[in-house]
């Protein structure tokens, strides 16, 4: 069986990332679980090393739930009537421009699939074959 993970265990993985729910981990380890199970890999085998990267590939497989909104604590957009954020610093006037809901879900989407993919080359760092889908592969 595949290392248990907290949300600890994801904010040490990722620390600069947002934070996920118990339940996105659980997500993760059942994730996690059917990969090695599908792939016909003894989790008894694994070694230090392989275990620590399967546990990898849970975090970012978490953070890659979290960043799809997908399971329970899916996230909420910003308004669209806030278009700028000013911060004041001594005299000077910062502006910032705040992403619009279509530019917010376009960068989650991204964030997510790069969390996939992490999570992916984690499983192959650990020696489990994982099968990606491609659009206009063979079956």
């Amino acid at each position: 069986m595949p290392p248990d993970i907290t949300p600890d265990d994801v904010a040490t993985y990722a620390p600069a990332s947002p934070g996920v729910s118990a339940d996105h981990c659980e997500l993760a380890q059942d994730w996690a679980a059917w990969m090695v199970k599908r792939s016909k890999v003894d989790p008894a085998t694994l070694d230090s090393r392989e275990l620590r990267e399967v546990k990898r590939a849970e975090c970012a497989y978490a953070l890659h739930v979290a960043a799809a909104g997908l399971g329970a604590g899916g996230r909420t957009s910003a308004g669209a009537g806030a278009l700028k954020s000013v911060e004041v610093v001594g005299e000077i006037k910062i502006e910032r421009a705040i992403m619009t809901t279509e530019q917010s879900a376009a960068s989650a989407g991204a964030a997510a699939d790069t969390w996939l993919q992490r999570a992916r080359a984690h499983l192959r760092a650990a020696g489990v074959s994982v099968w990606q889908s491609v659009v206009g592969a063979s079956r």
